[in-house]
């Protein structure tokens, strides 16, 4: 159940059969039971399947199944760190003097704002997230 509501809403899915062989793209995979089904394979898939209408495969055929995610968490939390370290070696250098009790502000007004711009900035890269298989 919880394989079929992390995969809900997806669009892709790449899948490694147990038989072995290169990974497939599949477009509008769900699971219906111990059945992963899908629309179609994705351009570039080398399978010579080219009927129409849903497949199917077993569960049990599949080795791994992953979805393509983004890494949007990733850069707010490096936007924030580079934004509130930036502010702090304007400081250490000299060039403007803040007050001890004005660092944790200007400090957190600046990693927000550097977590602002790298969450957009990690939204562009995309990575495949395993949910089932090694």
């Amino acid at each position: 159940m919880e394989l079929a509501h992390r995969l809900y809403g997806q669009s892709r899915a790449r899948i490694r059969l147990s038989s072995g062989g290169p990974s497939l793209v599949i477009l509008g995979p769900r699971l219906v039971g111990d059945t992963l089904e899908f629309t179609r394979y994705a351009a570039g898939s080398w399978t010579l399947d080219t009927t129409g209408g849903r497949h199917q495969i077993l569960l049990a055929e599949v080795a791994r199944l992953q979805v393509r995610g983004n890494a949007w968490e990733q850069g707010a939390i490096i936007g924030f760190l580079v934004g509130a370290a930036a502010i702090e070696a304007v400081n250490a250098a000299g060039k403007y003097q803040i007050d001890r009790g004005e660092t944790l502000f200007f400090g957190l007004f600046f990693g927000t704002a550097g977590a602002f711009v790298g969450a957009p900035t990690g939204a562009l890269f995309h990575t495949w997230k395993t949910l089932y298989g090694p």
